[in-house]
Parts: structure tokens; C-alpha cells; sequence
């Protein structure tokens, strides 16, 4: 059985959050890493709730938004991947 990769980032009260990482990945184009990510709680539709950033792997307390539309169709495609 595969182990979980957990993160744990804090909320804006403060509050610890642990978050099962799905996947990483290297886009070349832009030169960035990206983690998706769930805290496993799912929406009002039933849908597992995903999140995805742009981390920094020697800075693991930091994450940015995602911007552009071509990052999104990446993060996307390896959605469609992990299915």
C-alpha cells in the first residue's frame, strides 16, 4: 500500500491544516513546481475538494496562487492522469 504524503500549512487563524498531497510536478515551460492537494473534504455536490499551488521544494512553508490559464490546463491534464 502506498504511504500518504501529508503537508501540514496553517490557516489565517492560526489553526494547523494537514493536507494529503496527490501529486508533484516540474512544468519546464515555466520552470515552477506544483503540488495538488486535498484536505479530503468534499463539496455539496459530493466532490472531493482539490486544491492546487505553485510550491518552492526548498521553502516547504511557501505556496503561490496559480495564474495563468496554460498552468491550469497542466494541473488539469494531471488530474485527468490521476483518475
Amino acid at each position: 500500500m502506498k504511504e500518504k504524503k501529508i503537508m501540514k500549512l496553517t490557516d489565517k487563524n492560526g489553526e494547523e491544516i494537514e493536507y494529503e498531497i496527490m501529486s508533484t510536478f516540474f512544468f519546464a515551460k515555466t520552470k515552477k513546481n506544483y503540488v495538488i492537494y486535498t484536505d479530503n473534504t468534499k463539496d455539496k455536490q459530493g466532490n472531493l475538494n482539490i486544491y492546487a499551488s505553485i510550491y518552492y521544494p526548498s521553502d516547504d512553508t511557501r505556496l503561490d496562487n496559480i495564474e495563468t490559464e496554460e498552468e491550469w490546463n497542466v494541473v488539469e491534464s494531471i488530474l485527468e492522469k490521476l483518475k
